[in-house]
């Protein structure tokens, strides 16, 4: 997540849908699935994507000190102002906005509801960081920072990458890399992986939260343009956006490169949003694209930094593929959906209602934050029966529940 070293004019974002045809860089099984759409433009510096649990994607715009959001309609509303230089962002699993606050040399989190800001870190062995860039939020509440130099004056003594547990304790893990950018973790949080200036992809174990082993080269870039904020999807690939070919190159976790996905602009960043974690969100300097994927995203989130909240497992996407089920053709109910991740989700409660009746199961779940699909043949029982709801609870291996979620259908 490179921050911009240029400033100059720009106009208030406008909407303009440029639309990049994907027939010649559709990759297999991931997508695009459609066209590459300019979806806002008008910007200085867009950078550090996020999505909430409700696909709202929340982005910064470096250099005018602005976070902006992205709704899931396309509509753009500007959240907060007088940033100082904010960069990266991720939500944590309080639905708190971490950022990466790059003027101000420290790790914010923000609450959506207040804009109230809370110092997570500010600090190692009592000097200020350099300029936080790009971060990562665990499922324990921790969050993995890089902390390099591009254009600032050097405080700390090395370019490094650090972690802040939810007791905000820092941290330094790795001190050795040329000008560490963009950070991301895998699905399953077992590996980190980091870009930096070489150029090229490390990936490090996580033996332990906070904790690595020796890293690797996942990756060589092959260029000396380098790569700069990332993500991934459900099934582990990274979403590695390189500025120097506008493009967002896609790679396996053993390495291998599927593809690229190309962009009008030099790119910065990406990440997953929408209702259903179906469509990646590019920044790319003066503008932010979405394609629709193949694929799904992966959502990471921890508990709070501190404070004494109890955690309850939370459905985040509920999708029913009918609004109408014909009986004698085809009895039956497909059902979708991702719950939160940072609580230990180990299953789903299922419940159906219909003119009175109820009917239940309980569904293991996969990974945590991914989507989950379930299909419900309706009992010969209802024949009569002419609506229903379907509600999703969460849950975990306390038996703590969260609120249920429900969508309605129709039987005839």
């Amino acid at each position: 997540m490179r921050r911009c070293l240029f400033n100059f004019l720009g106009i208030f974002s406008l909407t303009i849908l440029t639309l990049i045809p994907a027939s010649a860089q559709a990759i297999p099984g991931i997508g695009p699935d459609g066209t590459v759409t300019r979806a806002q433009t008008g910007f200085t510096f867009t950078e550090g994507p996020a999505a909430d649990t409700q696909g709202n994607i929340y982005f910064t715009d470096v250099q005018r000190s602005r976070i902006h959001v992205l709704d899931t309609q396309g509509q753009l509303s500007t959240f907060l102002e007088n940033t100082q230089g904010a960069n990266g962002l991720m939500f944590d699993g309080r639905g708190r906005l971490i950022a990466c606050q790059g003027g101000a040399g420290r790790i914010i989190a923000i609450d959506i509801a207040t804009k109230a800001i809370e110092v997570v870190a500010d600090q190692f062995q009592g000097k200020r960081f350099n300029s936080p860039n790009d971060l990562v939020v665990d499922r324990q509440g921790g969050v993995y920072f890089s902390d390099p130099v591009f254009g600032g004056t050097q405080v700390q003594d090395v370019q490094a990458v650090y972690y802040v547990n939810s007791d905000k304790q820092v941290t330094r893990l790795i001190g050795d890399l040329t000008r560490p950018n963009g950070v991301i973790l895998s699905p399953d949080e077992a590996t980190l992986y980091v870009l930096h200036g070489l150029p090229n992809v490390m990936a490090y174990p996580v033996t332990a939260p906070g904790q690595l082993g020796p890293g690797r080269v996942l990756t060589d870039l092959q260029s000396t343009s380098g790569g700069d904020g990332m993500t991934v999807d459900s099934q582990g690939n990274l979403y590695l956006t390189r500025p120097g070919i506008n493009a967002v190159q896609v790679v396996t976790p053993a390495g291998q490169s599927l593809g690229l996905i190309q962009v009008s602009e030099a790119p910065s960043n990406c990440t997953f949003g929408g209702t259903d974690l179906k469509t990646l969100l590019i920044t790319a300097r003066t503008s932010v694209y979405t394609a629709k994927m193949l694929v799904t995203g992966h959502r990471f989130g921890g508990p709070a930094t501190g404070g004494n909240d109890t955690q309850k497992p939370v459905v985040t996407t509920l999708a029913v593929s009918k609004s109408k089920v014909v009986r004698k053709k085809d009895p039956t109910l497909a059902i979708g959906w991702a719950s939160s991740d940072n609580v230990g989700v180990v299953g789903h409660d299922i419940l159906y209602a219909t003119d009175g009746t109820t009917f239940s199961t309980t569904v293991a779940t996969g990974l945590p934050g991914d989507m989950t699909n379930f299909t419900w043949t309706i009992p010969a029982s209802l024949a009569k029966t002419k609506t229903g709801v379907v509600k999703v609870v969460a849950k975990d291996a306390a038996g703590n529940a969260g609120e249920a979620v429900s969508a309605k259908f129709t039987i005839k």
